[in-house]
């Protein structure tokens, strides 16, 4: 009787135990499964966002080349707008020096003509006073005295006409001078009108140039935040994937 009842109580207890075991069996069993699938999401994680990563990274080099383009080009449109800047201060220098030489051109061929037409009325004047018929009814006793006068008289005039023929070889000169003045001055201002066009156009472009270089440089900035967050977040997932 005492035997049975022994073999009976050890058989509760290896029951009691083998529940125990199965009990224990079963709940790390649904710990390992949701390890499992904690891994699984967490290696899915992962994956996803070494995928991004590789995006981010993709569009970080991408931007960064397009940044170095535009940083060069930005600096060739630099360099063309300061070049070019400084040929429109010269076309206006060159501009300012001719309206200055043709207002001293025009000042002097008005001087001229005025010193012409002086000459010119003094000329007719003692060519009024010289009266010829006067000479011709003088008596042959005081034709040596009227030659005389004759000859003064037309040493004077060949004299004053030589003046007037000069001032008007000058007077043409000036006037010759001053059409090819006006010409040139007229020339520079159209160059300086064009000049001054491009220079406008291209203040407009450089400035257009510049907002999209600031706007390059803020995305590429973002970017690289975003590049540099990603590597972190890749890191975390990696380290907490291995433990």
């Amino acid at each position: 009787m005492g035997s049975k009842e022994h073999d009976s109580l050890l058989c509760n207890n290896k029951t009691s135990e083998k529940n125990n075991y199965e009990g224990k069996f079963n709940t790390l069993r649904i710990i390992s499964l949701k390890a499992i699938n904690e891994f699984e999401d967490l290696q899915k994680k992962c994956e996803d966002n070494y995928a991004k990563y590789l995006e981010e990274r993709e569009n970080y080099l991408r931007t960064k080349k397009e940044l170095e383009i535009l940083k060069e080009v930005s600096g060739e449109a630099l360099g063309e707008y300061e070049n070019l800047h400084r040929k429109f201060a010269i076309e206006q220098e060159c501009r300012d020096k001719a309206e200055e030489y043709a207002k001293q051109q025009v000042k002097a061929n008005k001087q001229l003509k005025r010193q012409s037409a002086i000459l010119l009325n003094t000329l007719v004047a003692k060519a009024v006073d010289f009266d010829l018929e006067e000479l011709a009814s003088q008596t042959d006793s005081d034709s040596s005295s009227s030659t005389e006068d004759h000859g003064i008289c037309d040493k004077q005039i060949e004299g004053l006409k030589q003046q007037v023929e000069s001032l008007q070889i000058k007077t043409d000169d000036l006037t010759q001078k001053l059409h090819l003045t006006e010409e040139k001055f007229n020339h520079e201002i159209q160059e300086h009108m064009t000049t001054k066009e491009a220079l406008e156009n291209n203040k407009v472009n450089f400035k257009q140039l510049n907002r999209v270089s600031l706007l390059a440089l803020d995305d590429y900035s973002n970017l690289q935040q975003k590049y540099e967050t990603e590597i972190q977040c890749r890191a975390q997932a990696e380290k907490l994937a291995a433990e």
